[in-house]
């Protein structure tokens, strides 16, 4: 982590694009379904394009950066369609 900070600006971001983003998925994607996602199982595509919405907004995440624009458009416009799907939809406990 000490290296992260010396070595990138905004370095929170990108150790966390680096190392928890599947953690990020799991937990988006428990959340989401309510079905627990065993720590050996990938998350679906769809949560790990979601762990990027935040990460990717905050200056040079080198991760981000590396993917191609392919891949970069096609993470966004998922991203956007979920939101705009899924805008007025209410939290509650269940």
């Amino acid at each position: 982590m000490y290296e992260y900070y010396r070595t990138f600006r905004y370095w929170d971001h990108n150790y966390v694009a680096g190392y928890y983003r599947d953690t990020m998925a799991h937990m988006i994607q428990e959340y989401d379904t309510g079905t627990e996602v065993a720590i050996n199982e990938a998350p679906q595509q769809l949560y790990l394009n979601l762990a990027w919405k935040g990460l990717k907004l905050e200056g040079d995440v080198l991760a981000w950066d590396q993917l191609s624009d392919a891949e970069q458009q096609s993470i966004n416009d998922e991203i956007d369609n979920y939101t705009t799907n899924n805008n007025n939809e209410v939290c509650t406990e269940l």
